[in-house]
């Protein structure tokens, strides 16, 4: 299985990028938009394993204070298979690497 550890968005975060999903539908000529319920923000891409034992073990282990995040802005990925739209966060992102780096330690 591929995994990964994101976290969840606010409301308020959700809403805004579900603004710009209705405006991307709106233009394009087809595509798969990601859903309001499955919108994260992805904070480390662990790849292919078998079992998401030790991803757990070390999400357990790592303490970590409520803090928020904004929309920073929004990219595109180009691929021969489709482009990819995405959102990115606002600096400063203290928290975010703080959170980032501990999980990677452990």
């Amino acid at each position: 299985m591929r995994l990964f550890i994101a976290l969840p968005l606010s409301d308020e975060v959700k809403n805004d990028i579900c603004e710009t999903i209705v405006r991307l539908k709106s233009n394009a000529h087809s595509g798969n938009f990601t859903s309001r319920a499955a919108l994260h923000c992805v904070l480390n891409l662990i790849g292919e394993v078998a079992t998401p034992d030790a991803a757990i073990a070390a999400m357990d282990s790592v303490e970590c204070k409520p803090f928020d995040i904004e929309i920073g802005g929004y990219g595109i990925s180009r691929r021969r298979t489709g482009n990819t739209h995405y959102s990115s966060v606002r600096p400063p992102y203290d928290e975010l690497s703080e959170l980032r780096v501990n999980l990677n330690k452990a």
